[in-house]
């Protein structure tokens, strides 16, 4: 199937405020790719879990992508290896991507698993493709006038819809203050983890906010080439 007449069909699993703004996202900003359906896991369960045989899974069939976002490591790591059995292609969005989800994406050419969502760049696969070409490392392009930001158009913004929701934060502001603006209202609507980790990483809001940031320098010398 050509990428003219590729239409993608996405699952969203979750029962968070993420997994909600993934599904809102590319139900309002798809063009070929399309929410299908919304998988919800229990609430509340034991923190350990040997299978997920409790969860209706018959929605993977009927979709071509699966974006994992739900907070039990044992429940997202369980649903790529389901994903994996019906060579089906999925995302794994959770924050707490664990080494068996990374061993999981290196034994199968069907799993991502981006350090953050807005990282993602664009996929050579039909289904991951299509994708990609929409939902991702966000990209914007400008209108400027005497230095300062008129209008912001998102040509490919982070899954999450952070990426649109900045818009207005960068409008009538000048090219200079521009990126440091956009990273820091990114953080507002970034769902990544905050602060520093138990080994003392930065959580990855700030790798949000950088990619973000860097976009519209990005975006803001494509202006002066143009």
């Amino acid at each position: 199937m050509s990428h003219n007449q590729l239409r993608v069909k996405v699952l969203v699993v979750g029962n968070n405020p993420f997994s909600d703004d993934i599904a809102q996202t590319i139900k309002k900003y798809g063009r070929k790719v399309k929410l299908q359906d919304i998988l919800r896991p229990p609430q509340n369960l034991p923190p350990f879990l040997e299978d997920i045989e409790f969860m209706d899974l018959s929605p993977l069939k009927s979709c071509d992508l699966t974006i994992i976002a739900v907070n039990h490591p044992d429940v997202a790591y369980f649903m790529g290896e389901e994903i994996t059995n019906i060579n089906g292609r999925a995302i794994l969005a959770s924050d707490h991507v664990i080494e068996r989800q990374i061993k999981l994406d290196q034994q199968s050419e069907n799993i991502l698993t981006p350090k953050i969502l807005c990282s993602l760049e664009t996929q050579k696969d039909n289904v991951f493709g299509t994708f990609t070409r929409e939902f991702g490392k966000p990209e914007y392009k400008l209108v400027v006038k005497s230095n300062k930001i008129e209008d912001v158009i998102v040509l490919r913004g982070a899954p999450c819809g952070s990426t649109w929701k900045i818009v207005e934060n960068l409008k009538k502001k000048s090219v200079e203050d521009a990126p440091r603006i956009a990273g820091l209202s990114i953080q507002y609507y970034c769902h990544a983890s905050r602060g520093l980790t138990v080994t003392g990483r930065r959580g990855k809001i700030y790798t949000g906010a950088k990619i973000h940031s860097e976009a519209i320098k990005k975006a803001l010398m494509s202006n002066r080439t143009e």
